[in-house]
């Protein structure tokens, strides 16, 4: 199955051509914006209602929202070749500020907005998620974690969860990895990531969370893989959300040892004492979820994909939480398979978007092929 944030576009030859509808269509809330042609959307990040980020692929592939419509936006190209080069992450403090990260098959490349342009600020760091506080502070996290002090990028040392007390860069024989981070606050911030048990076959991993309060990054504890009834049982995060010191959303899905179809949906909250785990639907076959984001102990959303039975590939996939329950909420799929990859709540309002990708051709054997065109969702 086609996942953009851990596999690749197959079968590129394959041009299949989509067209979006020219005026918005509905699903239980869900309202389709149109936004481009022949690209895939992976992440996006909303500070207000006039202004939004989506990026993806293929290459530097950037869309804004001025309150009206997503409009196209220039990414220069970096002054050396990059193959394979796709934006994987998005992060909006302001109309005058925002990071966009992505990497290619020999280098990471990070792109700043200063409300006027896109311009190249560094490359050959690991970059999949961001965190963007100001001008002068954010972060980036994957495998490794980064932060950015207003004038350059330095890798930044953390707590090795497989060796306690010693620090790490990410990778090593435990192959930490974080996969994703979000900042409530400058002293507030947490990051998500798994780390193998079994140093010998780099295997067996298990989930962790980093928090920095301010002054030093910490791990703290989550849910221990239930091994119990299938030995071969793994947790994947693929994103998180701080709210605030008491309300953050982690979601990923489970999987059997790495397997490229995931086995059921995974919601993971952190209440201000501890983390863990809180009941959501898994419909469907192979559901994932690829993207959190809340406003309130009563108001978060989840979305991802799903294979519908009856259906040849995936289609989107939407839960939102209540305050009291996560329950599955009907979402669009505008032509053929069709998936999300990411969520954005705006700050201080109701409405939500969600960004992912529709059309292609799907094969089980293979994944989604062709040319599919961005997707973003409005809710609210």
């Amino acid at each position: 199955m086609f996942h953009v944030k851990r596999g690749f576009f197959a079968g590129a030859a394959a041009v299949v051509a989509v067209v979006l509808a020219a005026g918005p269509a509905t699903a239980s809330g869900w309202t389709i914006v149109p936004a481009g042609q022949s690209a895939w959307l992976i992440s996006i990040s909303a500070d207000s209602g006039s202004d939004a980020w989506a990026v993806g692929g293929p290459g530097r592939f950037a869309e804004h929202w001025n309150g009206s419509s997503w409009k196209q936006a220039t990414v220069p190209a970096p002054p050396f070749v990059v193959r394979g080069f796709t934006l994987y992450s998005v992060s909006a403090a302001s109309p005058t500020d925002a990071w966009a990260f992505g990497h290619g098959y020999e280098k990471s490349l990070a792109y700043h907005w200063n409300g006027k342009a896109w311009t190249l600020a560094a490359s050959n760091l690991d970059w999949l998620g961001a965190a963007d506080l100001g001008p002068g502070d954010a972060y980036s996290a994957g495998p490794g974690l980064d932060h950015w002090n207003g004038s350059s990028w330095a890798a930044t040392s953390f707590p090795d969860p497989g060796n306690p007390g010693a620090l790490t860069m990410g990778g090593g024989a435990d192959a930490v990895a974080l996969a994703a981070i979000s900042a409530a606050a400058a002293d507030d911030i947490w990051a998500v990531g798994t780390y193998a048990t079994n140093t010998t076959c780099r295997c067996q991993t298990q989930t962790f969370a980093l928090h920095w309060d301010g002054t030093s990054w910490s791990e703290v504890a989550m849910p221990p893989v239930d091994r119990s009834t299938d030995p071969n049982l793994e947790y994947r995060l693929t994103s998180i959300d701080a709210i605030s010191p008491s309300d953050a959303w982690a979601a990923g899905y489970t999987d059997d040892a790495g397997s490229t179809s995931s086995l059921g949906t995974l919601i993971e909250h952190w209440d201000g004492t501890r983390w863990s785990i809180v009941p959501a639907p898994s419909p469907g076959t192979a559901p994932r979820l690829t993207g959190v984001s809340g406003t309130s102990p009563a108001s978060a959303w989840a979305v991802g994909y799903d294979t519908p039975a009856g259906e040849s590939g995936p289609q989107t996939l939407t839960l939102n939480w209540d305050g009291t329950s996560w329950t599955t909420v009907a979402s669009p799929n505008p032509d053929g398979p069709s998936q999300l990859e990411a969520v954005s709540s705006i700050p201080g309002s109701s409405t939500v978007w969600a960004a992912g990708l529709t059309g292609g051709t799907y094969n089980p054997a293979g994944g989604l092929s062709g040319s599919p065109n961005p997707l973003t969702l409005e809710n609210g």
